[in-house]
């Protein structure tokens, strides 16, 4: 890993032929090492794998947001191509820890050292933590082992902010507007 991993997240409505046009650029960037998809995006089998075959050519993970869904019915056809899901409550990692083969990563959102800790000690992978709690993403990183993401990240600063409080991978939002690459780019500006 690099100073920094990339963690995009894909909007949560979108038309597949502009994540068509616009990953590959963005996936191509050794940086990104992660994709996550929305539960709630509508996709169909057909859209599913050739936004999966993209990443797969680019060698980045793809990582399910399931919310606050404790017990996701996620089709096989998704589930077999996973290689993580993401929750934002700690207290469904225990229960998704126990249902998740090994081999998914579980990533939680938390917005105190309370729900951090318990994600983690439930099984959880990694931790992500709003920017706006940049004290809590360094005081993780120098007594815990698992790796933060700073999620929300859109610029050069929010960048420099996340790395300087040791965020291990850094989160920030596509739109497929034609602006994604710039702001790749000030964010890799940033290491």
């Amino acid at each position: 890993m690099t100073a920094f991993d990339l963690y995009p997240t894909l909007p949560l409505h979108y038309e597949i032929k502009d994540a068509l046009k616009f990953l590959p650029p963005l996936l191509s960037s050794p940086n990104v090492s992660a994709l996550r998809l929305s539960f709630s995006t509508p996709l169909t089998e057909d859209h599913f794998f050739q936004l999966r075959d993209i990443l797969h050519q680019n060698d980045v993970a793809l990582i399910l947001d399931i919310g606050e869904n404790k017990s996701p019915s996620i089709p096989p056809y998704i589930y077999k191509s996973l290689d993580g899901l993401h929750s934002s409550l700690a207290q469904n990692i225990q229960h998704l820890r126990k249902t998740t083969p090994e081999n998914i990563q579980l990533g939680c959102f938390c917005h105190t050292r309370d729900e951090a800790m318990q994600a983690g000690e439930s099984g959880a992978d990694y931790i992500s933590f709003g920017l706006n709690n940049l004290d809590l993403i360094k005081w993780w990183g120098s007594v815990m082992e698992l790796p933060t993401v700073a999620e929300a990240i859109t610029s050069t600063k929010d960048a420099i902010n996340a790395k300087t409080a040791q965020a291990d991978f850094l989160s920030f939002a596509l739109e497929f507007d034609g602006k994604d690459t710039d702001k790749l780019s000030h964010i890799l500006s940033a290491t």
